[in-house]
């Protein structure tokens, strides 16, 4: 496991160590599930973690299907606007 999971797993925000009963209401860290709900964009971020954000960063920068999408997404939007004579 790595250092930094290690030391996320020592917040107990992140373990889901919440009060029980009438104080889980009232609590900050208190964790549920959302079923049928988006999931928030950068999600990651509520973890508030410097090494997460760049290892996420770096992903999706070096991923190349993303990569060819953009391209992909590109030429299209130049097609369209040639076809369109914009």
């Amino acid at each position: 496991m790595c250092l930094e999971c290690r030391r996320l797993r020592r917040r107990p925000d992140i373990r889901g160590d919440t009060p029980r009963g009438e104080d889980a209401a009232a609590s900050d860290t208190a964790q549920h599930i959302a079923l049928g709900r988006e999931i928030v964009g950068n999600w990651w971020a509520l973890l508030r973690s410097d090494a997460i954000d760049q290892l996420v960063k770096q992903a999706v920068e070096h991923n190349r299907r993303l990569v060819a999408s953009k391209a992909t997404l590109a030429q299209a939007q130049e097609l369209a606007l040639a076809r369109f004579d914009m």
